[in-house]
C-alpha cells in the first residue's frame, strides 16, 4: 500500500514535516534508532520528497501535505502526534532535542513507555 496522506500514518507515526528554506534540508544523521522508538517519520519537502519513511509513497503525498499545511512558511516545520493533531511548530532547522523531549512528556507517549516496561 502506498502512502497517500498524512491520515494514513495517523496512530501508526508522529509525523515531523519540514518546509525547508532553498538550500536546506533535514539532518537526522544518528538519530534514526530514537526515531524508530519513538515512531517518528520525517519528510523534508523540498524539490524532491526526502524521508526516512521505508514504504513507497503516492506521487500525490506532497500534494496532500502541502494542502494540511498551506498556511506553513518556507524555513518551518511541524511536529504531527499519532491522533492527527499538531503538537509543536518552529522555525529554522528543526530543533530535535525539543522535539524529542516534546514527544518524551506526551501522554501517549508515556503509556507507551509504561507498556513496554511490563513486556
Amino acid at each position: 500500500m502506498e502512502l497517500k496522506s498524512i491520515q494514513d500514518l495517523q496512530w501508526k507515526n508522529r509525523v515531523l514535516v519540514y518546509f525547508p528554506e532553498k538550500g536546506k534540508t533535514i539532518d537526522a544523521a544518528g538519530l534514526e534508532e530514537e526515531m524508530q522508538e519513538l515512531k517518528l517519520v520525517w519528510f523534508n519537502l523540498d524539490k524532491d520528497l526526502k524521508t526516512n519513511f521505508p514504504h513507497p509513497i503516492h506521487p500525490d503525498f506532497v500534494h496532500s501535505l502541502n494542502g494540511k499545511f498551506h498556511d506553513v512558511s518556507p524555513g518551518s516545520w511541524v511536529l504531527v502526534g499519532l491522533d492527527g493533531g499538531v503538537k509543536l511548530s518552529g522555525k529554522g532547522v528543526p530543533d530535535w532535542k525539543l522535539i524529542f523531549s516534546t514527544i518524551n512528556s506526551m501522554p501517549m507517549r508515556r503509556a507507551e513507555t509504561k507498556r513496554e516496561i511490563y513486556y
